[in-house]
């Protein structure tokens, strides 16, 4: 028997997770899982990882081994059992060998904020931060300056299927071609209305999700990169969306026909890919 997926999702259940429960803190800002099956959560004070046992917690202590800041952007886990960590302070990778956390001279040599991260196939992390675009082989842990383009500092970062890096800039959209090192901005978007965008994502070959807010109302746009058209989609009450769902996470998670996304108001919120209609109300934990 199939059952559409707008009533899967409606007849979804959830369970919520927070301080009460041993989170550091109820504002999340990145969740991953390393190749050993621990989930790990980026918090506004302090890193926690989530096994059978429970939540482990990770806060500043002083050691030179621990965090340096408590406030986790993002986390990322390689294919090495490395958990890359982008919080206040730099960069550093949490090592299950020693139980250390090993921050890399970078943060002390770039000027900060550094921006989101990505990796690719290779296990190459990039980075912008004001001084233009690096990257960090994550089995040497050598880092370089790829291109010392500042226009692109800030902003979140994608990699599409063809391994070219996608990078917002506010309203602004810059591809970097990994063979030729260049960095080129795409002109010709739509993108009237946007303030910044906060997150790329795919699902199929010729498009692209993104994830923007501005002033009246967040929101995500579809771009169809054969076509070169856009489309915008905000949610059905529109009142209602601004109130609940006006900071998105950076990087958007993609489950089946669905794209998650919470804030710092204790909202989740849906979107069907395949209707490309929000479900309202999914869930709303006050």
């Amino acid at each position: 028997m199939h059952i559409p997926a707008q009533a899967q999702m409606q007849n979804m259940r959830f369970e919520n997770f927070s301080m009460k429960s041993g989170l550091p803190n109820n504002t999340v800002n990145s969740i991953a899982q390393d190749i050993y099956g621990y989930i790990w959560i980026g918090t506004y004070n302090g890193l926690s990882r989530r096994g059978g046992e429970g939540y482990t917690n990770y806060y500043v202590t002083g050691d030179s081994n621990a965090l340096s800041s408590n406030i986790i952007y993002q986390i990322m886990p390689d294919s090495t059992g490395k958990l890359w960590i982008l919080d206040a302070n730099g960069l550093c990778y949490y090592s299950y060998i020693d139980n250390h956390f090993h921050y890399l001279e970078i943060h002390k040599n770039v000027k900060q904020p550094l921006s989101s991260m990505v990796m690719d196939k290779k296990q190459t992390i990039w980075f912008t931060s004001t001084m233009g675009l690096f990257k960090i082989d994550t089995r040497s842990l050598q880092y370089s300056l790829v291109n010392q383009d500042r226009e692109v500092a800030g902003g979140s970062l994608w990699i599409d299927e063809m391994q070219r890096i996608w990078i917002s800039n506010k309203n602004r959209i810059f591809l970097y071609n990994v063979d030729g090192n260049s960095i080129t901005e795409m002109h010709g978007l739509p993108m009237s209305g946007i303030g910044y965008i906060t997150g790329f994502f795919s699902q199929r070959e010729n498009e692209i999700w993104m994830a923007y807010k501005n002033v009246d109302s967040p929101g995500i746009k579809l771009y169809d990169k054969t076509a070169m058209q856009t489309q915008t989609f905000v949610g059905n009450d529109k009142q209602d969306f601004h109130e609940h769902y006006s900071d998105f996470i950076l990087h958007p998670f993609l489950t089946g026909d669905t794209v998650l996304w919470c804030n710092k108001e204790k909202v989740l919120a849906l979107f069907n890919l395949k209707t490309k209609k929000f479900v309202p109300n999914t869930y709303n934990q006050r």
